[in-house]
């Protein structure tokens, strides 16, 4: 049974990447994440990728 919400956890998650790209998200956050250097050359390509409107 699909009882709905299926996709807010990932959403979330995606939302928080993309509101970490912003200069106002504090810097020490980000840097202290594991791996922060791999996450914002993903989130750079995440917003490159939907910013061109060719998702598909």
């Amino acid at each position: 049974m699909n009882a709905g919400g299926d996709n807010v956890h990932r959403n979330a998650v995606l939302g928080l990447l993309v509101g970490a790209t912003t200069e106002s998200f504090p810097e020490h956050l980000r840097e202290g994440l594991s791996d922060a250097e791999a996450l914002q050359h993903e989130i750079d390509a995440f917003v490159e990728v939907t910013a061109s409107g060719d998702v598909w």
